[in-house]
């Protein structure tokens, strides 16, 4: 029994990485399964909280404490901006908030110092493409079927991501997977077609509006990259296309009108800007009436202070501002960015 032990230890210590996003995609799912059914039991958090104590397990025994310094002054900052404040009604949600902004430093971290083996990576790597092909198959399949579980959202919008619990990180995760699958078709050749037609195809039954923009914007830049406007074939086949979207057009709007009729009540209702944003144009300018011009000081505008972040417009950059301020938001970026680049090099 005690061999076995040892040999899982030593077997995730091996693949540490491999483990770290099977287990972070396992508590996801599970997550969403159990939220679906009106039940509340936050796992993925609970997981999140134990790799992080994990992480600093490994920061402390290696005596790599530089490694975190970052993090404390992005704390640091933080706390300045809430104690500026006039109402602290709401410090302690903000105060479990952070973790949102603190995780993915801390696994980027973890990445740059703890470097994944080479037999890590290769593993990580064909497990990361089997997770997101299996991950869009229950996509597809909960569309076709109308799973309730397999939904992006709890009532009416259209959506689905499968087992991933919310549709932004689900838009993130699809965005990355659809910029690795087209990069590896287009640029490295690869013979990845049918699993890039998948991925890609499922990433448009997500539901939200800034993937079909990454999309559009991401097959542009591959097709000016790679100069596809030189080649013929390709050129013809974007003309079929737009000659079959326009021969068909009726009933492309009328196909859209049907799976996305939220977004024409709230044009109908608020305007184009309010549908664009999903309210969130809406909650940018409460935030900033009631929030910003009513209870922040000159410090509130350098390190942030939100009253409260469950009513912040999820508009990322301003939400950051919100939060951190002009000086947190600033030097988050810069640890965020410069560690990114590390754990790129790392990978």
């Amino acid at each position: 029994m005690n061999f076995s032990l040892l040999a899982s230890y030593h077997l995730v210590k091996t693949y540490r990485l491999t483990a770290l996003f099977l287990l972070l995609f396992l508590s996801e799912a599970i997550y969403k399964v159990v939220s679906f059914n009106h039940l509340e039991f936050r796992l993925a958090a609970i997981v999140k909280i134990l790799i992080q104590i994990y992480i600093i397990y490994f920061i402390i025994i290696n005596k790599v404490y530089s490694k975190i310094w970052h993090i404390l002054i992005i704390v640091f900052l933080f706390m300045i901006g809430q104690i500026s404040l006039v109402d602290k009604s709401n410090l302690f949600e903000n105060i479990l908030f952070i973790d949102r902004y603190l995780f993915v430093l801390f696994l980027l971290v973890f990445i740059n110092h703890f470097k994944p083996l080479n037999n890590d990576r290769l593993l990580f790597l064909k497990v990361y493409e089997k997770v997101i092909l299996f991950n869009s198959i229950l996509i597809i399949v909960g569309f076709l079927f109308d799973i309730y579980f397999l939904k992006s959202y709890k009532w009416g919008r259209f959506g689905f991501n499968g087992l991933l619990i919310k549709s932004g990180s689900s838009t993130f995760i699809y965005c990355i997977s659809n910029f690795y699958f087209l990069y590896k078709v287009l640029v490295l050749k690869e013979n990845k077609f049918p699993q890039l037609f998948l991925v890609l195809g499922a990433s448009f039954f997500l539901g939200t509006k800034s993937i079909f923009l990454f999309n559009f914007l991401i097959l542009c830049y591959f097709f000016l990259k790679l100069k596809y406007y030189r080649k013929l074939p390709v050129l013809a086949g974007i003309v079929l296309l737009i000659i079959f979207f326009v021969t068909y057009k009726s009933s492309f709007i009328t196909l859209f009108k049907h799976y996305f009729s939220e977004f024409f009540l709230i044009m109908k209702q608020k305007g184009f800007l309010s549908a664009l944003t999903s309210h969130r144009s809406e909650l940018f300018l409460s935030n900033f009436k009631n929030d910003i011009l009513y209870h922040w000081n000159g410090f509130n505008y350098l390190f942030g202070g939100s009253l409260s972040m469950s009513h912040r417009c999820q508009f990322e950059f301003f939400d950051m501002f919100y939060f951190f301020g002009m000086i947190g938001s600033a030097f988050y970026l810069f640890v965020f960015h410069r560690n990114y680049v590390l754990g790129k090099l790392a990978l």
